[in-house]
């Protein structure tokens, strides 16, 4: 059986300097990095994309949105 690492734990070198909720910006001026939602009948919202990074090693334990709540695009 193995220890269950806590949750603020990197899952790749075990270290607690875990940042969490870190924002994922854009590098273009096109536009929004983020999961895509239908609002409405017509209207297209962002969703952005949050992470939890390890200081010590670099390794982004998660990927995740603050609201999953949303009727999601599927493919464009």
């Amino acid at each position: 059986m193995t220890d269950k690492l806590p949750e603020s734990t990197c899952s790749h070198c075990q270290s607690a300097a875990l940042s969490v909720g870190v924002s994922v910006g854009r590098s273009t001026q096109t536009g929004w990095v983020g999961l895509k939602y239908k609002d409405g009948l017509l209207l297209l919202g962002t969703e952005p994309l949050l992470a939890d990074v390890c200081g010590s090693c670099g390794h982004i334990e998660r990927l995740y949105v603050s609201n999953p709540n949303h009727k999601w695009v599927i493919g464009d």
